[in-house]
């Protein structure tokens, strides 16, 4: 006997090397969506990491900052942190 345990989505992702035609395809099928995290909105950081600001900003804005925008934010957040200490 075989109780190796498996993930519905290594499941799924088996299935899906395993289809060959469009019958198979539409069994795998009912189990695939593709849609925005409602709770994350895509961005795969969660509610805890993304509540913590650092220079009025969370890590989801920090991680969509252009590096110019970063060159010149992340200077000041040092010196703010400097001050506290």
């Amino acid at each position: 006997m075989d109780f190796t345990y498996y993930s519905a989505k290594a499941t799924v992702l088996n299935a899906l090397k395993k289809v060959k035609d469009e019958k198979s395809m539409s069994r795998v099928s009912k189990f695939l969506k593709q849609d925005v995290c409602p709770e994350c909105q895509g961005f795969r950081i969660n509610k805890r990491a993304n509540s913590t600001l650092l220079g009025g900003k969370n890590l989801t804005e920090v991680c969509h900052m252009s590096l110019r925008d970063l060159n010149s934010w992340l200077p000041k957040v040092v010196d703010e942190l400097n001050d506290e200490v």
